[in-house]
């Protein structure tokens, strides 16, 4: 499937973008940032290609992948990022979630988190120690932070975000609510 997906889509942009081969030692790497819609945002554009062969014949030979819902939302992002930081504002906050409900474990969650908390040793956690991260800790420390990482396992839908399946966090439990009506 990925060396079907590297010639149906990332290939033929990468072509156009004149990104054909590995950058040079030292140089810097190009970024693209992928903006798939529909039932293509479950394609991984980032890991697309002719693994095994000899030359750069992969997305990730050749370029750093990013993604971003909309394009608006990347202009903003990067409007928000050539502008100073608020007072208070910190640049990182990392959502670590080993054991998201209804996911199998991710055991290297705790890791990733520990090596972003070594880059950017003031980056706030959550959870914190002892407690579960839960929608109000998350969506009140998102407005706080430049940046949002987050190391966790999420369920995916075709459905528009208004109306796909959410899995929220509350106290020490973790409950699915229901996914709204009319997708499907």
């Amino acid at each position: 499937m990925l060396g079907w997906l590297w010639d149906t889509v990332p290939e033929p942009v990468l072509q156009r973008l004149g990104h054909t081969t590995t950058p040079a030692e030292g140089a810097p790497w190009p970024r693209i940032w992928w903006c798939p819609a529909g039932v293509c945002a479950f394609l991984p554009l980032h890991a697309a290609g002719r693994h095994g062969e000899a030359e750069a014949a992969t997305v990730p030979d050749r370029v750093i992948s990013s993604y971003t819902p909309t394009i608006r939302a990347l202009s903003q992002a990067r409007a928000a990022r050539a502008s100073s930081p608020s007072r208070g504002e910190k640049a990182l906050v990392i959502v670590a979630v080993p054991d998201a409900h209804a996911s199998a474990p991710l055991p290297g969650v705790t890791r990733e988190a520990a090596l972003l908390r070594e880059l950017v040793p003031d980056a706030t956690t959550l959870p914190s120690p002892g407690t579960v991260a839960t929608r109000e800790s998350v969506t009140s420390a998102l407005p706080r932070h430049r940046i949002a990482h987050f190391a966790t396992a999420s369920p995916t839908s075709p459905c528009p975000p208004r109306v796909a399946y959410s899995c929220t966090t509350t106290s020490n439990t973790r409950s699915p609510s229901a996914p709204s009506p009319g997708c499907g």
